[in-house]
């Protein structure tokens, strides 16, 4: 028998999230068991991969930002009104709910890059290149911070956020044996990503900051990968009648 759609849920989403249901008390049993805790940012995951549908998710466009043309674009107010029409959840939970996928870095923003919140009004948004999704786990290593900050530095001439300037001066001191090999690599990436189209250049720059923001926040903030997607109980948020 053909699955039906409820109202305002497309068929894709809704199958995604039916299994997503069936894990919700394997998730919500997690607490601080390690690894474990990936089950919950993998169903986070199917959620993001449905608002990517080409024909049922999120409708994204080109617009000129800074001075060139950045394609696949939504604004914040995309978001939140995909979310509130597709998963029958209240405005309270859908912006709750949103808020929650960038800050755990599956969108991010372009009109302030260095905020990863939800802002429901033309804001552009971009989804993240799956290579920077929490859930592939590749080791955000000293070594790797060490490179992106150099860049920054290269490119700011040393104009830093006072955070990025302590971080950067501790990994000099911490990992001195390898520095110049830091800055050579700083300064490759650097020289290959003038050979890439200008908006190419502005999308990685959101891209990997996104992912340091995420992995290294700064102090202060939120950090999203120790309190786990479990601790803020999105399951418990997030309710499609079967």
């Amino acid at each position: 028998e053909a699955t039906r759609a409820e109202p305002g849920v497309s068929p894709p989403c809704l199958c995604l999230w039916r299994r997503r249901r069936r894990r919700d008390s394997q998730c919500a049993a997690l607490g601080a068991r390690g690894s474990e805790s990936m089950g919950c940012p993998a169903a986070m995951e199917e959620l993001v991969t449905a608002m990517q549908h080409p024909e049922t998710g999120i409708k994204m466009g080109t617009q000129r930002f800074v001075v060139a043309p950045i394609p696949h674009l939504m604004t914040g107010h995309d978001i939140f009104e995909w979310l509130l029409q597709n998963l029958g959840t209240s405005e309270a939970e859908s912006f709750h709910l949103g808020d929650l996928i960038i800050k755990y870095g599956y969108i991010y923003p372009l009109k302030d890059p260095k905020s990863l919140v939800l802002r429901t009004d033309d804001s552009p948004y971009r989804f993240q290149t799956p290579y920077f999704w929490t859930s592939r786990k590749w080791p955000a290593t000293d070594l790797d911070y060490a490179i992106y900050l150099a860049k920054k530095n290269i490119k700011k001439q040393g104009n830093l956020a006072d955070y990025e300037k302590t971080c950067y001066n501790l990994l000099h001191t911490r990992i001195n044996h390898a520095w110049d090999f830091v800055v050579m690599q700083a300064s490759e990436q650097l020289r290959a990503a003038k050979q890439r189209k200008r908006s190419d250049r502005i999308v990685l720059d959101c891209q990997e900051q996104a992912y340091w923001l995420v992995n290294r926040p700064p102090p202060g903030a939120l950090n999203i990968m120790d309190s786990g997607p479990h601790r803020n109980n999105i399951q418990a948020r997030i309710k499609l009648e079967e």
